[in-house]
């Protein structure tokens, strides 16, 4: 049976429903840092409406999400939803929006779908699904199902390295075999976590700030809203 983790902000929109009343799809939502519709461990999709694009692009937010998407999924794909017919030339040039959508494809290798209708973003994210979980089998993210089972030693390890900013399955294999503990990967320098492959300097630093940060009681979330807020998106 097909699977999809949707973000909780998404229940309203009416796709989580087709899903499971039109295509027998087991939907589970959950408060997702990254992406609406997680796939699997290589494959996410973020979903905007028009006005939604619009806007990202007026405040800012569309490079930055599409910046955290690459950096979680190795496939990740943004659906556009609905009709152009409200919006000008004037305000699509003004807004560079094709210019946007170009960079969102050569710059960040994401995949653009326009869909007309919630049933048309349904379909697209069944026909992944299938594509993913039918051939490749592949997983979804630890962090996307929640907190393991007690006792799972192995998942519960997989779930706390995913927990670090822009590390997802895969990275997070290659941090535990690198370093051979949780706490090994945590105690890490800068130096040592950038040699691992597809992790870098900049996330690198990231993650050893957020670690060595002080806790800092009556500042609300210990300092890390912003960081949370940033994730998602």
């Amino acid at each position: 049976m097909l699977r999809v983790y949707v973000d909780e902000r998404e229940k309203r929109s009416g796709v989580p429903e087709i899903l499971v009343k039109k295509y027998g799809m087991v939907v589970t939502y959950k408060p997702l840092p990254v992406a609406d519709y997680v796939v699997s461990e290589r494959v996410a999709v973020e979903r905007k409406s028009v006005s939604d694009l619009l806007k990202s692009l007026t405040d800012g937010r569309l490079f930055n999400q599409a910046k955290r998407l690459k950096e979680a999924y190795q496939k990740p794909f943004i659906i556009v939803e609905g009709r152009w017919d409200g919006v000008s030339r004037a305000e699509r040039a003004s807004k560079a929006v094709s210019s946007a959508l170009a960079s969102l494809v050569y710059d960040f290798g994401i995949g653009v779908i326009y869909t007309l209708t919630k049933e048309d973003t349904a379909r697209v994210i069944r026909f992944l699904a299938e594509r993913e979980q039918g051939e490749r089998r592949s997983r979804v993210p630890v962090k996307a199902m929640g907190k393991p089972p007690i006792g799972d030693i192995k998942q519960w390890q997989l779930f706390l390295v995913q927990c670090l900013p822009g590390v997802g399955p895969k990275l997070a294999e290659r941090l535990l075999e690198r370093f051979g503990s949780v706490r090994a990967v945590f105690n890490a320098s800068v130096a040592e976590l950038s040699k691992v492959d597809g992790l870098g300097l900049g996330r690198a630093q990231e993650i050893v700030k957020i670690l060595m940060a002080p806790w800092k009681p009556g500042k609300k979330g210990g300092g890390l809203d912003k960081f949370v807020d940033k994730k998602g998106g």
